[in-house]
């Protein structure tokens, strides 16, 4: 029998007579399984101890029919000396395919009855692949090897009838692993689940805190804006915008009185000056402010002839142009920089927590699916999971 024929023959399926369901917790179905498996492993023991008699028988049998091979003579035969060459030559080549046989099947220990199976059968299978083509050009002078053959055929009719008398427990075995594999699928998956559920705890403890460390910000930042001394700083910045505003103002009319267009086109001759009234174009108040001799009066009165005073504007400017110093307004900004940084964390939290429970969605679906399969395949062992 091939290979693929015996593992058909255990793995057909047949008609299975109604049994009574046993209904189980999914919680106590491995310790169920571990019971179950220990009562098929002491039977396969003993089928075991049965197919090893007849191997040991089997064997013996090969060993006999090898002894018996090494003495055929066909000196006498009255054939074509070159077909009594060929079948010798085959003979010889038989005969050592025959022994590595034998020595094969010796050497098989496989404590697992399945793969014990598995073993002898892939060894009669090879054997009959490798030693077709000396059994063929032997056998035609030498039926003694038509007797290895049929001893083989015996053996393979014992064993597969020892598989068809435990098929039963072949089933339960493949099932049973089966099942042990599933559940331990399902049980790395609601592990994994158990971590990430963890993880969004901490998430979740993590947004909580931020959400309160936000609330905190917003209320002290409140109770800033609402403070006196906030209302003190906002009248000074008032009254500093406002001072600016009239400052302004009195520059223009300053500007408008002075007429720095016609100052440049009284002293376009003279580069020197020209210079001078041009930086005061392009910014008045900043040149102003480092002209420390206010050279441009006097070229203003050599002009116009009359007399005018920046000391006063410049003095002014020097003053406005100096920050003010609002405390309450630099802890309000900070704050409110602290609360946006908390939220884009909060958001970043909100993401990863939308990942985890992705994950976790996944995971409940797959653990599902192998609970359903988990279910099927109990139920050809009469089991009904509850």
């Amino acid at each position: 029998m091939a290979l693929k024929d015996f593992l058909r023959k255990i793995f057909k399926e047949e008609k299975q007579t109604p049994h009574e369901i046993l209904e189980i917790p999914l919680a106590n179905l491995l310790p169920n399984l571990t019971k179950e498996q220990e009562k098929l492993e002491a039977e396969s023991g003993e089928i075991k101890k049965q197919i090893d008699s007849n191997l040991t028988q089997f064997v013996s049998a090969l060993i006999s029919h090898q002894t018996s091979l090494t003495k055929v003579n066909i000196d006498s035969r009255k054939e074509q000396e070159r077909i009594k060459l060929i079948v010798k030559e085959n003979l010889k080549h038989y005969i050592n395919h025959l022994e590595s046989f034998t020595d094969e099947l010796k050497k098989i220990e496989e404590q697992n009855l399945k793969d014990f199976l598995q073993k002898i059968f892939l060894a009669i299978h090879n054997f009959e692949i490798i030693s077709r083509n000396s059994f063929e050009k032997a056998t035609i002078l030498i039926g003694e090897l038509g007797k290895v053959r049929q001893e083989i055929r015996n053996f393979q009719s014992k064993i597969d009838s020892i598989v068809s008398e435990n098929k039963s427990l072949f089933d339960k075995e493949e099932v049973i692993e089966n099942l042990k594999k599933t559940l331990s699928e399902r049980g790395k998956i609601k592990e994994t689940t158990e971590e990430i559920k963890g993880q969004i705890k901490k998430t979740e403890n993590k947004q909580k805190e931020i959400e309160s460390e936000i609330t905190n910000k917003k209320k002290e930042i409140e109770k800033l804006k609402s403070s006196a001394e906030h209302r003190k700083e906002q009248e000074e910045k008032a009254k500093h915008e406002q001072e600016n505003v009239q400052f302004s103002q009195e520059v223009t009319k300053i500007k408008e009185k002075i007429d720095l267009k016609f100052l440049a086109k009284h002293f376009h001759q003279d580069a020197k000056k020209s210079k001078v009234i041009e930086r005061y174009i392009e910014n008045f108040l900043e040149t102003l402010g480092h002209d420390e001799n206010l050279g441009i009066e006097s070229l203003i009165k050599e002009a116009k002839n009359i007399g005018v005073s920046l000391s006063e504007i410049k003095a002014r400017h020097k003053t406005l142009s100096q920050p003010l110093f609002l405390l309450i307004e630099e802890k309000i900004s900070f704050l409110e920089r602290e609360v946006k940084n908390f939220e884009s964390s909060l958001f970043l939290l909100k993401e990863e927590k939308d990942r985890y429970e992705k994950a976790i969605g996944k995971l409940d679906g797959k653990r599902g699916e192998l609970e359903r399969d988990i279910g099927e395949k109990a139920k050809s062992m009469d089991v009904a999971i509850i």
